[in-house]
């Protein structure tokens, strides 16, 4: 079973089970870029943030590229949970100027929730 189909199957509550795919699957080199790309997919997001969180918390950097595509994807987030992930992961995330409008703009938004 792929990661992608365990968030699928993830009841939305159990961190335990969030834990258990980090652990399984967060050493394959492709685990953070399918994560980024999961933040598209509604019925991923918040899974995928989370994930997303725990791996800045285990002290992974994220690649000036990563960064660049969840700032994009920031205005195509749709549930609160993963925009609160998210809001979360910003400490952990360079901001360079051209990015700036788009945070500004999320963060607003997420004050306004």
């Amino acid at each position: 079973m792929s990661f992608q189909h365990e968030i699928e199957l993830w009841d939305g509550k159990t961190v335990a089970a969030l834990d258990a795919i980090f652990a399984r699957y967060s050493q394959q080199n492709e685990f953070v870029t399918a994560l980024i790309t999961y933040l598209e997919e509604l019925v991923l997001q918040v899974g995928a943030s989370w994930l997303l969180k725990k791996v800045a918390e285990s002290d992974r950097t994220f690649s000036l590229s990563e960064v660049g595509t969840i700032y994009t994807l920031l205005p195509q987030l749709e549930a609160w949970q993963t925009k609160l992930h998210l809001l979360q992961l910003l400490p952990f995330l360079p901001i360079n100027n051209k990015q700036k409008e788009p945070v500004k703009t999320f963060l607003r938004l997420f004050a306004r929730q």
